[in-house]
């Protein structure tokens, strides 16, 4: 706060309230992460294919890859509270339902609320 001064050239006073307001913010921007800290969606693409591929070798995954560019190209400019792209979110959650081999459920289900 030393680089800001009144009219008469000395520091404003700053009540209790506000410092810790100011502190809060400052913890939350560190909390904050940048596109470096997080899986890219392109790696978690493959995981959820490679998932799939292990219980269906052979399944057509056209469908699931459609979804996968729709909610991408939707999601885009989208980030959440923490700072990582928001198509990481339907991402995660369907390499889970891949592991319980209801994979097809969580993309889709992101698509149709794009409807």
């Amino acid at each position: 706060m030393a680089d800001i001064v009144n009219e008469q050239g000395k520091e404003p006073e700053v009540s209790k309230e506000d410092m810790e307001k100011l502190e809060s913010v400052k913890k939350a921007d560190a909390a904050v992460k940048s596109m470096h800290d997080f899986t890219s969606p392109e790696v978690l693409y493959n995981e959820l294919i490679a998932s799939i591929k292990k219980y269906h070798p052979s399944t057509d995954i056209t469908m699931i890859q459609k979804a996968y560019e729709t909610a991408r190209e939707a999601h885009k400019d989208q980030k959440r509270k923490s700072g990582e792209p928001y198509i990481i979110h339907p991402l995660c959650v369907a390499i889970i339902l891949a592991d319980l081999e209801l994979d097809r459920a969580a993309m889709i289900r992101d698509v149709k609320m794009l409807q």
